[in-house]
């Protein structure tokens, strides 16, 4: 009978190295990739105001499932994690090289100078929104407003956010004879709140988190939005990350995880719930339609 062959100490060591070897070439092999969250639901609904420890504990917000189905369809050697962050300051982190993306981003020149950045899903365009009673003398007998005329009118006082993207009514907002002023605000709602308070008589926000603020209790008053004549009634969102190697690398792999996410109907229905029943009825189809073309289409960026 043929003896069975023990293995060496020598053996034994070169088997032990080369298992740590293995390991900590599967740990260079691993791709940090920290994804910013904020605290404004129903984008991000954050436990606390605190971000995820994990995937797993993602939220159920518009970004928490988009981020999550990305995850789902991303290679695995990414080792995900999740920061907090402040819109405002987003384009100051990214300048500094700090290595992150944000999957809610609005396009800007200046956030295009430090990030590479893909079409993510659809959404509602920004809105008016404004104490119901005014709806008469500031929209037209279809309840919108046209901002260009509206930022003019002396009798009406406007404000929107310090350092807040607002896409293509920023040029409106900022423009020379504009009445519209810009405010800070530290918590959510409160610049909802100076409706209520008659410090303002308009503000912008999506539909989306007034209907959330409001089914909370923490925006007061009867409010309502009026759409903009100068927004699309569809937007779309980006992932923009960080403009170097690094986001070069990252930003091809989510382009293919956008794509086959775009696909999925879970992904749709966990973001669609959120959209004003009203809203949707009327816009379904566009989306579905921006969603399929998106599962199709190959968009990385340059």
């Amino acid at each position: 009978m043929r003896a069975r062959c023990q293995p060496t100490r020598s053996s034994r060591t070169l088997l032990m190295v080369l298992a740590l070897a293995s390991n900590l070439a599967s740990a260079a092999e691993q791709t940090d990739l920290i994804w910013g969250v904020a605290d404004w639901p129903p984008i991000y609904i954050l436990k606390n105001g605190s971000p995820p420890a994990s995937a797993s504990e993602l939220g159920e917000g518009l970004a928490d499932r988009f981020i999550a189905a990305l995850i789902a369809h991303m290679p695995a050697h990414y080792r995900h994690r999740f920061a907090l962050v402040y819109p405002k300051s987003l384009v100051k982190q990214w300048a500094a090289g700090n290595n992150f993306c944000y999957a809610s981003s609005l396009p800007s020149a200046e956030r295009d100078k430090v990030t590479y950045r893909v079409r993510a899903t659809p959404a509602p365009g920004i809105a008016i929104v404004l104490r119901r009673s005014d709806l008469a003398r500031i929209g037209d007998d279809k309840g919108r407003v046209s901002l260009a005329a509206l930022s003019k009118r002396s009798d009406l006082r406007g404000l929107a956010e310090n350092g807040r993207l607002y896409g293509a009514l920023d040029p409106l907002i900022n423009a020379p004879g504009s009445n519209i002023q810009r405010g800070a605000y530290s918590r959510n709602g409160q610049h909802l709140n100076t409706l209520t308070e008659n410090k303002a008589d308009y503000v912008f926000e999506f539909p989306m988190v007034l209907d959330y603020l409001q089914g909370r209790g923490k925006v007061s008053g009867d409010l309502v939005t009026a759409q903009i004549v100068e927004s699309p009634a569809i937007i779309t969102g980006y992932v923009a990350c960080t403009r170097n190697a690094w986001g070069h690398r990252v930003i091809r792999d989510i382009d293919a995880a956008v794509r086959a996410a775009s696909a999925d109907k879970a992904l749709r229905t966990a973001q669609m719930r959120w959209l004003p029943a009203e809203y949707l009825e009327h816009h379904r189809r566009e989306i579905e339609a921006m969603y399929d073309e998106r599962a199709k289409r190959s968009e990385v960026a340059e």
